[in-house]
C-alpha cells in the first residue's frame, strides 16, 4: 500500500498477534485469516492458532485450533479455507478445513499423521499438502507430500524422502 506521494505505508491489525504468525491469506472480501503459534489476537478469546481481521477488528474463528500452531493458510475456489500444522485437535487433527461457519476434517481424521507445513492449490482445484507426514490417506507414496483430490489421497510419483516446507503452484 502506498500513499498519494508513492511513499509505502504500514497499518497495524489493531493490537496484533502475543506470539509468531506463520502464515496469512486474504479472502476475496479482503479479510485477513493469519495462523501461527500465537493464542490471541487483538485480546480477543478463541483466537487459538487462527483468527480473521475484518478491517476493523480481530474475530475468532470457532473457538480456534488447539495443541499447537498453524503453518499453513490456503483458499480453495469455492472460498473454504484450508489449514494446515501441528494443532491436534481430535476431530482433525494436522488438517482441516473452515466454510465460513464451522471446521471439518478434510479425508478422515487419521488421513495425516503429522505436521503439515505447506498447502497450494493447483490449476485444476486439487490440494497439494507438504510436511513432515508418511503415507497420506494410508498411501505408502504418499510421504512427506501429497495430493487431495476431493475425495481421496495420491501420491506424487514415490512421495519425497524428507518433510516439505513449501509448495509453490
Amino acid at each position: 500500500i502506498t500513499d498519494i506521494y508513492g511513499t509505502p505505508t504500514i497499518n497495524a491489525l489493531g493490537t496484533g498477534l502475543n506470539n509468531d504468525c506463520n502464515s496469512i491469506v486474504i479472502d476475496s472480501n479482503g479479510d485477513v485469516y493469519a495462523g501461527g503459534a500465537f493464542t490471541l489476537a487483538g485480546g480477543v478469546a478463541n483466537t487459538i492458532h487462527i483468527a480473521k481481521w475484518d478491517g476493523t477488528a480481530w474475530s475468532a474463528l470457532s473457538t480456534g485450533l488447539t495443541g499447537n500452531e498453524v503453518n499453513a493458510l490456503a483458499f480453495a475456489s469455492n472460498g473454504d479455507l484450508y489449514i494446515g500444522g501441528k494443532f491436534t485437535d481430535a476431530a482433525y487433527p494436522y488438517l482441516c478445513k473452515w466454510n465460513g461457519t464451522a471446521f471439518s476434517v478434510v479425508g478422515t481424521n487419521t488421513d495425516i499423521g503429522n505436521e503439515v507445513l505447506a498447502l497450494a492449490f493447483g490449476a485444476t482445484g486439487y490440494l497439494y499438502v507438504g510436511g513432515s507426514f508418511t503415507n497420506a490417506g494410508g498411501n505408502p507414496n504418499a510421504d512427506y507430500i501429497a495430493k487431495w483430490s476431493g475425495s481421496k489421497w495420491e501420491s506424487l510419483g514415490t512421495g519425497t524422502n524428507s518433510s516439505v516446507y513449501k509448495i509453490s503452484v
